[in-house]
This record gives structure tokens, sequence and C-alpha cells, in this order.
């Protein structure tokens, strides 16, 4: 909960400081004080909103759920027709995948709290791979 909390401290932050720029007089400590309200405002909704859903989830999943490792494909041995594919899900498993789900995992975050999350199966994976794939 703690993380989720930092996450929403630093978004709220970023807003602030992004919107900043726009106003022609430096806020009053009053304004900054109904801000700091608001923003413990908006973090209190946060925590009731994850304590309320399926479980209290600790971890939140913020970006794709694939991360391609380096800056590139490597060679170009394709005419970049591996990349295309990938992009549009066109891919398939080399053999069969189990498509029994292991035991749950658990995430450990530096502070030594642990947080135990559902894992799906290695076919269940693929076909989410394959189904977030928006290239044509």
């Amino acid at each position: 909960m703690a993380r989720l909390r930092g996450f929403g401290v630093v978004a709220v932050v970023g807003l602030v400081l992004g919107v900043s720029g726009c106003t022609a007089a430096p806020a009053s400590s009053a304004q900054v004080a109904d801000l700091h309200r608001q923003v413990q405002e908006a973090l209190a909704r946060w925590d009731a909103a994850v304590a309320a859903g399926a479980g209290g989830s600790g971890f939140v999943l913020v970006g794709e759920s694939t991360l391609m490792v380096g800056n590139d494909w490597g060679p170009n041995i394709d005419g970049s027709n591996a990349k295309m594919a990938w992009g549009a899900g066109f891919f398939v498993a080399a053999t069969p995948l189990p498509s029994e789900a292991p035991p749950d995992g658990r995430i450990q975050w530096q502070d030594g709290t642990t947080h135990t999350v559902p894992v799906v199966s290695a076919q269940q994976a693929l076909t989410d791979l394959k189904a977030a794939g928006v290239s044509p």
C-alpha cells in the first residue's frame, strides 16, 4: 500500500509541477496549503479504491506486460518482419506450452515486505501476448 501511495504522490507532484508554469503569479501559502489538502484527499481516495479492489493488491501493472531489453531488435536479417509480427501478435509457440497455472508468486519489496500475486499458465501468457498485438 505504501508503494502505491508513493506512486500517487509522484504522479500528483508531477502534475502540479507540469501545470505550475501556467500561472502568472507565484502561489500563495494558502494556495499551497489548499493544493496539499487536495493531494492528501486524492491519495486517501486512491488508498480506499485499492483496498476495495480484488484483495487490495499492492502491485499494479502500469505499463506494457512485455518489455524489449536493449534498444533494438538486433541485426535486420529479415527486413523487420520479426518486429512487425511481434507488434501484430503473429507468433506461435515452437512447442506445446503448459496450460496449468503454477502456484501464486511472491513479490518482495526492498523493505522486506512481501505480497502474493496470482500467476497465469504459459499458454495463457502466450494468448495474452498475442491478444496485445495492435499493429496491422
